[in-house]
């Protein structure tokens, strides 16, 4: 499943129980008048949940529909995970930018205390993390050697990078051909790459 913002969950919701008390699909001035927002902030969400396969358009007279999944939202074991910023897949940036508001995913795609970084860069395109991607991080300090992980550098930068331990010396190794691997006098693994995932907002 691709992953939700808040608001497309909160509109999610709302639109599931007004269906289910009021027997139609609302409009969307019904919708942003209930949840405070512009109607065309409203559209541009109900695009998203329909190119995310959660709505379509099924020639009613409001023109949606939901097309149901296992279970509710509500009935999915489902976790917030915070979006902290990005992470270089190339030169090092900054290790903490402006957050973004969460995501909601499943339990098993996002286990509790990970969070998620924006990819910038192509260093690790032939590991299918591509920029723009999101990475969802598991907090460790250390990982086992060829793991992709957040390593923070003496200078308090961060990268994206495949780790590699040989005799006291620290390898960050890219995923790219075209790009050399360094060797950092120091690195401080912050957490461990465990999924990876598109976005289509």
């Amino acid at each position: 499943m691709r992953p939700l913002s808040a608001r497309q969950l909160e509109l999610l919701e709302f639109i599931r129980g007004f269906a289910s008390s009021k027997g139609r699909m609302p409009s969307v001035r019904e919708i942003a008048s209930r949840l405070g927002r512009a109607p065309s902030t409203i559209q541009q969400h109900i695009n998203a949940l329909c190119a995310k396969g959660i709505l379509e358009r099924d020639g009613s007279a409001h023109g949606l529909g939901l097309i149901e999944l296992e279970g509710s939202f509500k009935d999915r074991e489902m976790n917030e995970i915070p979006v902290r910023g990005s992470i270089a897949a190339g030169g090092p940036i900054e290790a903490i930018e402006l957050p973004e508001e969460p995501l909601f995913l499943p339990s098993s795609l996002a286990p509790e205390g990970t969070y998620a970084l924006k990819v910038q860069g192509n260093s690790m395109i032939d590991s299918h993390i591509l920029d723009g991607d999101l990475v969802i991080v598991k907090e460790q300090s250390r990982v086992e050697n060829g793991a992709i992980a957040v390593a923070l550098l003496p200078d308090g930068s961060a990268t994206l990078k495949k780790v590699f331990r040989d005799r006291g010396r620290v390898r960050l190794q890219p995923a790219n051909p075209t790009m050399a691997p360094t060797w950092p006098e120091s690195v401080k693994v912050q957490g461990k790459v465990v999924g990876v995932l598109r976005r289509f907002d």
